[in-house]
């Protein structure tokens, strides 16, 4: 019995402990499976959630931004779904253990599946849904670039089109493409510019490397782009000015039209018999007009013609001697041929008067030519010119030996040099005693007046007056040139001259104060160069002066024909003026010779060879001719 009941007990705490241990299983499997229904209802209700987002609407998205709106919606979607990824987890292993109590949990297994099964299916339809607005955001972004590209086979298109255009309706059939492709590409840069600003949303939505060769794309277009926008803005205004002149053309062309229609109607009345005697002396005198147009013309070619001949041929002339007193220059007759040299370098500045009439007069013949002849004209003149200033290096090498040769004699006097002034005057103009002192004289000797003022006050009334004696100049030569056909023009020439001449006192003002200042020892050349375009401008405005009063309407001062009569009075004037001082300083001389001490024979002896030498200083005068 003891046995027995040994075995009972056993018995009953062995049922005891499998009902205490089936007990906690049912506590355990009880709790394992609130916490499961517990997790997987939160999970249903964040699925739910995720859901109810509007992930498919109904309407496709019209803009880029909303494009760009629904793939972040899609993006934090997926992300969110992706975060739970551990919680599914989670549930299938809670329901792994559920399934090893021995309870049945198929209702809440098969809640679980589902559950899971909407999960995946919400997560796949998340990453369609992404992965298709990313390819539309793409290809939304990509579409300037294909614009772009038919835009530039559209272009290039345009510009061949339009390299040649031969009428104004095809120009007006094209230049409204072109202006509308040159819109269109305004538009397309403006896009291309916006999508360049996007780094950061290309970067962050298609990655570094895509965004990287997209914007390269970008780039590329943008600089294809601007090469044809330059080229068809190029075409456009070469279409604008074709037209434009097409315009003009046909705006010049009916008058023309009929100019020329009259013309023909004019030439076949001319042509054709006059009907009455009224008629046919019209027609003579028309006929009589223009034979004295052409005969005219032909006068003033003909006079053009015979001055500058003359001019050529006292240019020739005159180089040779120059030439030749140049070459044989030497000390056994210097003080001659410098004579010689300075007579005739005197005839420069009469000639040199001459040519802006020859000019001027060269210009109204090229008028009445043939663009031809005017080319032939304009030759003639300029070899003139080109002769002329070959003809100043030559008298400036000649002056520069006459020059040395003076020098060299000037050092070999030991005598007080006396300078002697010729004081030739003039009408209507004031001349110094000192204005006609020979300029080669004058550049051998030392500084007379060296220290009187200051350098900066010389060189600043220099300035001012070759200023005011260049403006006078070219004023005098404008007036030359002026054509005279009526009476009218005649007294607005002389008027003009007039009005030059009452400024010449105020130029020889500002010349005395230029001698009276005294110049530095480098500005006594341009003193001297000064003081000679001065002479020189002075003789212009008086010959121009006289030649007004012969001057008829209709022709250029200076090319009328002087009266003989008048010529030989003027020369015998200038002979008169140029040799009475002489003489009179020859009485000067013979008196103050007379008058010499007769005790002291050397001293008069010495006294005499210093008065000879000054009087052979004065006969070789060589300045400008005095006018």
């Amino acid at each position: 019995m003891r046995n027995v009941l040994e075995k009972l007990r056993v018995l009953q705490e062995e049922e005891e402990g499998r009902l205490q241990g089936l007990l906690k299983s049912n506590g355990a499997c009880e709790q394992q499976r609130r916490q499961l229904e517990a997790e997987l209802a939160e999970f249903r209700k964040d699925l739910q959630r995720l859901a109810e987002e509007d992930l498919e609407p109904e309407t496709k998205a019209s803009t880029e931004d909303e494009l760009v709106a629904r793939w972040r919606l899609y993006s934090v979607t997926r992300a969110a779904l992706a975060a739970e990824e551990p919680r599914v987890d989670r549930l299938q292993a809670q329901l792994k253990k559920l399934i090893a109590f021995p309870q049945d949990p198929q209702p809440l297994s098969d809640s679980v599946v589902a559950t899971i099964q909407e999960f995946q299916r919400l997560k796949a339809k998340t990453s369609r849904l992404c992965n298709a607005a990313d390819v539309q955001l793409w290809q939304r972004l990509q579409r300037p670039l294909q614009d772009l590209q038919l835009w530039r086979a559209l272009a290039q298109r345009l510009l061949d089109v339009t390299a040649s255009l031969p009428d104004p309706p095809s120009i007006h059939t094209f230049l409204p493409q072109i202006e509308a492709a040159l819109a269109e590409s305004s538009r397309l840069k403006e896009q291309l510019t916006i999508l360049q600003l996007k780094k950061d949303l290309l970067g962050g939505v298609f990655g570094q490397e895509r965004a990287a060769v997209l914007l390269e794309q970008v780039a590329t277009s943008v600089r294809d782009r601007d090469l044809l926008h330059n080229r068809l803005l190029q075409r456009k205004s070469k279409l604008q000015s074709s037209l434009a002149q097409h315009k003009d053309f046909g705006a010049a062309f009916e008058p023309l039209q009929k100019k020329l229609l009259d013309l023909r109607i004019r030439i076949q009345a001319e042509n054709g018999l006059q009907r009455d005697l009224p008629g046919k002396q019209a027609q003579l005198s028309r006929l009589q007009d223009l034979v004295d147009r052409c005969q005219q013309s032909v006068r003033e070619h003909c006079t053009f013609s015979h001055q500058l001949l003359e001019l050529r041929h006292w240019l020739a002339v005159l180089t040779q001697k120059l030439e030749a007193h140049r070459g044989y220059l030497g000390p056994w007759d210097a003080q001659s041929r410098e004579a010689e040299a300075e007579r005739l370098l005197a005839e420069l500045p009469e000639k040199e008067a001459q040519l802006p009439l020859i000019e001027a007069l060269g210009r109204l013949v090229m008028e009445k030519s043939s663009p031809e002849g005017a080319a032939m004209v304009q030759e003639e003149l300029a070899e003139l010119a080109e002769s002329w200033g070959a003809l100043r290096l030559l008298e400036e090498s000649l002056q520069s030996l006459v020059r040395n040769q003076q020098l060299q004699r000037t050092e070999v006097d030991s005598g007080k040099k006396m300078i002697f002034t010729n004081n030739i005057p003039k009408t209507g103009f004031l001349i110094t005693p000192t204005d006609l002192i020979s300029r080669h004289h004058r550049r051998a000797r030392p500084l007379l007046r060296e220290g009187e003022g200051s350098h900066e006050d010389f060189s600043q009334l220099l300035r001012n007056f070759e200023l005011w004696l260049q403006v006078e100049n070219s004023k005098l030569v404008r007036i030359i040139a002026m054509k005279a056909a009526t009476a009218e023009d005649l007294r607005t020439r002389e008027t003009k001259l007039q009005e030059l001449e009452a400024r010449v006192p105020e130029g020889q003002h500002l010349f005395e104060n230029l001698l009276r200042l005294g110049p530095a020892r480098g500005s006594l050349d341009e003193l001297e160069d000064l003081r000679y375009r001065w002479m020189l401008y002075k003789s212009k405005l008086k010959d121009s002066s006289l030649l007004l009063t012969g001057s008829s309407p209709g022709e250029p001062t200076g090319f009328q024909k002087t009266p003989r009569g008048r010529g030989l009075g003027a020369f015998c004037r200038k002979v008169c003026c140029v040799a009475l001082p002489l003489q009179l300083l020859l009485l000067l001389l013979l008196l103050l010779l007379f008058l010499l001490p007769v005790g002291e024979e050397h001293r008069s002896c010495s006294l005499a060879n210093n008065f000879a030498r000054s009087f052979r200083f004065m006969l070789r005068y060589n300045g400008p001719p005095p006018t």
